[in-house]
């Protein structure tokens, strides 16, 4: 395969993005691309698709995202304007193994000047192997892509399932059933309002001191709250003695900081960082039952608590969660039609997990010519 050495201005020319405030949107069907992603909409396209763009500021310095159709890049990005006749997904995987961190052009927070950008030499394979390379690589996240959107109908089927038969208590058999005031109003007879003990244990994440990380890629990881929905610990650590902090696929875990994020891990066996709590059910309770009860109210707390700069949720706001449990028989029914919906969504998270660890492994190695491309599986092989 041949290579040839370029600089990333021989490849790709970019701009900045357009301006588009909120009151200048009109509803419709152009994704509006800021730095981390699609942040809306809007009826009107400024560039053509494919496309894509970097974010070049704070936060989102050096993100790159890719869009398949005509779009609006914010003014948050770069976007490339001409893609010089290289393939448009092979440049969206290349900038993306790209460490943009030496690049910066601001001073208080990160900058991403494209001047800075352009004298950045890189290699590149014929057309041809970039169509290879990128066919491969987004196989991966089409792949990924498609377990997203069953995992949502999945949610959404369990979330329905869920308010209509505790939420608005139509659950099978209401019709047969007594309603009766309690401590949180009317409830079903034979139901009853328990706390959050006496349902779940519950196991505060290990205070690990910054000396304790480590860089080896072999350790363990430790999840923070940032990791719970990623399903991938961002930092390792060596090994402690107390088991009690370790978490596998299925665990429960409620961020205790920021927007309180909450989700079932996916991401294999990893240590449990501090501000983050695992919710175990006690025997006799749905997991997925334990799920959906603890996240109404801990959207309500997140949407009422204010710290001084971010909102803490804490054990005594935990311990205070009254529940509405219901009788043997429902929790049966819940084990019988919520648990099965859960467990395939837990499959397909981890299948998600393997993607994209695959991919990310074969990312840098592909773009740099490591790795030949025609040696490789057929990606739903290599992740089933």
């Amino acid at each position: 395969m041949a290579w040839k050495d370029v600089t990333i201005g021989d490849i790709v020319s970019l701009q900045r993005g357009y301006d588009l405030t909120e009151q200048d949107r009109t509803p419709g069907t152009v994704p509006v691309y800021g730095s981390f992603g699609i942040t809306g909409w809007h009826n009107v396209a400024r560039a053509s698709g494919p496309g894509v763009t970097i974010g070049r500021s704070g936060a989102s310095f050096g993100v790159v995202n890719y869009s398949p159709r005509a779009y609006w890049p914010h003014n948050t990005t770069l976007f490339v304007t001409d893609f010089k006749g290289n393939d448009e997904r092979f440049v969206y995987y290349l900038l993306r193994s790209i460490d943009f961190s030496s690049l910066n052009s601001g001073s208080a927070q990160p900058s991403l000047n494209r001047n800075f950008l352009y004298p950045l030499r890189i290699r590149i394979p014929t057309a041809t192997a970039q169509r290879q390379i990128a066919a491969v690589l987004s196989a991966y996240d089409d792949l990924i892509e498609n377990n997203t959107r069953r995992i949502a109908i999945l949610e959404e089927m369990a979330r329905r399932i869920y308010e209509e038969w505790f939420v608005s208590l139509r659950f099978p058999g209401h019709e047969n059933v007594r309603v009766i005031e309690s401590e949180v109003g009317p409830v079903p007879e034979g139901w009853s309002v328990e706390g959050l003990y006496d349902v779940a244990m519950l196991t505060y994440g290990f205070p690990f001191k910054s000396k304790m990380f480590e860089d080896d890629a072999d350790g363990v990881g430790v999840v923070r709250i940032r990791d719970i929905k990623l399903d991938r610990a961002s930092t390792r650590t060596i090994e402690i003695a107390d088991r009690k902090f370790r978490i596998a696929d299925g665990d429960i875990l409620i961020g205790m900081d920021g927007e309180f994020h909450m989700g079932r891990w996916a991401g294999g066996d990893a240590w449990l960082n501090q501000r983050v709590v695992r919710l175990k059910p006690v025997d006799g309770i749905s997991r997925s039952w334990l799920f959906w009860v603890t996240e109404r109210p801990i959207k309500l707390l997140e949407a009422t608590i204010v710290g001084t700069t971010v909102a803490h949720l804490s054990a005594s706001d935990l311990k205070a969660m009254r529940l509405l449990r219901p009788n043997v028989e429902i929790m049966g029914h819940v084990a019988r039609v919520l648990d099965p919906l859960f467990d395939l969504e837990l499959i397909l998270k981890k299948k998600n997990a393997k993607a994209r660890a695959t991919r990310d492994l074969l990312l840098p190695k592909l773009i740099s010519g490591e790795l030949d491309v025609s040696s490789l599986r057929e990606p739903e092989t290599a992740v089933v």
